[in-house]
């Protein structure tokens, strides 16, 4: 089944970039990614690294697709077995210009698949999806957003979440602020740590850097949240914490390097804490993020 799905997975994506650069209409994005990091303190849990390739392309101003694909591996610490996962991601969008609103209107929804070879079964054969809808007005100095997400575990587990967003554009629109909260549900707490539910508020900041200042850097950003989540579905990276465990909390920098018009790297540091309530173990997660896009 793991081969399986990486094999569909590249036929659609090579499929799909076909098809989309047949039109001079489609703006196209094509980007590998690279995750590297280990946990500090964990009785279990020892590194974890992936690799991705993800491709998105937009039509004019009407709408877009993105189709996506990632390895990873996580490696545990003695007397317990590692974990090879992969993961498809399929997402569309459609933007809509009521006249009554001033202002651009864009559903999407984003479908998730994860497959992997935990023994256990339960974070393997994971299904979700995650519609969203999102307003900004023409003046673009802020945004509106509400995303729902349904996720079918194995082993008689669901999870339900709500996600809100609000978003403002300072400094001359050169700065955004996000905030987004994460209301999560299950109907299984026996496979959520004991909870049924966790909130959590997520900040991020990113601003625009003259390119003349310091370096090629293009913008710097930020990230931070606070509170508590499991089983969460992330739609600013469009993945899935499919692992149960309680995150408790992150805090991330990073930056967008521009290499030319149409290349650029994007890196980030980030620290995040969990908890593994069964067996009552803190720890921590450090891990280094890379993404290499090129646009045309």
């Amino acid at each position: 089944m793991l081969k399986k799905i990486t094999t569909l997975s590249a036929i659609s994506l090579i499929t799909a970039t076909t098809s989309a650069s047949a039109a001079d209409s489609w703006k196209n994005t094509v980007s590998i990614s690279g995750l590297g990091g280990n946990y500090y303190q964990s009785y279990k849990r020892n590194t974890y690294d992936g690799v991705g390739i993800k491709f998105s392309g937009d039509y004019l101003d009407q709408g877009g697709l993105t189709i996506g694909v990632k390895n990873s591996t996580i490696e545990f610490n003695l007397g317990y077995d590692d974990i090879q996962q992969n993961s498809l991601l399929l997402s569309g969008r459609y933007n809509f210009f009521p006249d009554v609103i001033n202002g651009k209107l864009t559903a999407s929804t984003d479908i998730h698949y994860i497959d992997n070879d935990d023994v256990t079964g339960d974070s393997d054969d994971v299904y979700a999806i995650a519609p969203q809808i999102t307003y900004l007005p023409y003046s673009a100095d802020y945004t509106l957003n509400l995303g729902v997400a349904y996720t079918k575990y194995q082993n008689e587990l669901s999870v339900t979440q709500i996600t809100p967003n609000v978003g403002f554009a300072f400094n001359g629109n050169k700065g955004w602020l996000n905030i987004g909260g994460y209301f999560i549900s299950n109907d299984n707490a026996n496979r959520a740590q004991g909870v049924d539910s966790t909130e959590a508020v997520e900040f991020s900041v990113s601003h625009a850097i003259s390119k003349d200042i310091f370096l090629p850097i293009n913008y710097v950003l930020g990230g931070l949240m606070l509170g508590e989540r499991i089983y969460a579905v992330d739609n600013t990276s469009q993945s899935v914490y499919n692992v149960a465990n309680v995150q408790k909390g992150s805090v991330s920098l990073g930056c967008s390097w521009d290499f030319g018009s149409n290349i650029s790297l994007l890196t980030i540091l980030g620290h995040e804490k969990f908890l593994d309530a069964d067996i009552n173990d803190e720890y921590s997660s450090n891990y280094v993020y890379l993404n290499l896009s090129k646009k045309w």
